[in-house]
């Protein structure tokens, strides 16, 4: 009886929590991978350029010096989490009967692949975006995975990485 009541009352508990629900503004999809017609140590420069501001967690390989880059076919680096107010996610409600929007807080991390192909390096970015709940009173409840991460995020990192191989003498 006491697991029946206590069941009862967490189903309950649940079914009447009015979070409110995360909407998403449907913008196009941009792409995040661009081909770079540059050699890839040039490449990988502009991307260690561009990532340094978020803080790096991980690169794979480890450490490379500048001969053995030229040799690398494909290289990985992961930011730290970085923290910023969402583009296109957030929650609605009503202030006086007139309707509002809240944007959440996001963190992502970025992670950037970058391999040699024909004709250049291939950047390819991975973006792992979570939004940070809110309860009715508008008082955070934790982090949830985003379904679709921004991928105009995307879309300034790797114009960044582009702007960098410009000041590098880069024009495509």
């Amino acid at each position: 009886m006491k697991k029946f009541l206590l069941s009862l009352f967490l189903v309950f508990t649940v079914s009447c929590s009015s979070a409110p629900q995360v909407k998403s503004q449907d913008y196009a999809q941009l792409k995040k991978g661009r081909t770079f017609e540059a050699s890839f140590p040039m490449v990988w420069k502009a991307i260690e350029e561009t990532i340094r501001k978020y803080g790096v967690n991980e690169r794979d390989p480890k450490s490379v010096d500048e001969n053995e880059l030229k040799k690398i076919d494909e290289r990985m680096i992961r930011s730290k989490e970085v923290f910023s107010q969402s583009r296109d996610k957030y929650v609605t409600y009503q202030v006086n009967g007139f309707p509002r929007k809240k944007y959440l807080q996001t963190r992502q991390v970025y992670e950037v692949v970058a391999k040699k192909v024909i004709g250049g390096v291939q950047v390819e970015l991975r973006l792992n975006e979570e939004i940070q709940l809110l309860d009715e009173k508008g008082n955070p409840l934790g982090w949830e995975s985003a379904e679709n991460s921004d991928s105009s995020r995307a879309q300034d990192f790797l114009n960044e990485v582009e702007m960098n191989l410009q000041r590098r003498g880069y024009s495509q």
